[in-house]
């Protein structure tokens, strides 16, 4: 079964090798700790909410990141009242639940920053598509 697997991967184009790669890497960074983490509901749309405000104030002038970092305190405040009244978690066991929250931020961002980079590798598989990435978007520091 492996020799099959390995020669699999010798037959791939190289489109396919850059896609399994940033899906590997994907899977890796991102799909093993957010299992690990075992998320409810909630604490699923408080990442995606983390997640798509930092996304979009990359770009935004300093008032809209300010908007951001308020929107990310109130959410944790929230979240710390959810932790509080339906988990029963003590003080210590909500910082280290938000933290872990907090800490999918750097490999979710890593996995952005790969797929920009994959999208620029096959940029003109995907012409039809007639996208085209900001610079500030390419050469983002996060």
């Amino acid at each position: 079964m492996e020799e099959e697997n390995q020669e699999n991967l010798n037959n791939e184009n190289p489109e396919q090798r850059f896609f399994n790669d940033f899906i590997s890497h994907f899977y890796q960074n991102v799909g093993n700790s957010l299992r690990a983490l075992h998320l409810d509901i909630v604490e699923y749309a408080v990442l995606k909410s983390f997640v798509i405000w930092k996304l979009g104030v990359v770009d935004f002038s300093t008032t809209l990141k300010i908007v951001a970092q308020e929107h990310y305190l109130g959410i944790t405040v929230a979240l710390t009242e959810y932790y509080k009244s339906e988990k029963n978690m003590d003080q210590f066991e909500i910082a280290l639940r938000i933290a872990d929250l907090t800490l999918l931020l750097g490999p979710i961002f890593n996995s952005y920053r790969e797929m920009i980079n994959l999208y620029e590798k096959l940029q003109d598989k995907f012409e039809f598509l007639n996208f085209s990435m900001p610079e500030e978007r390419r050469s983002m520091d996060l």
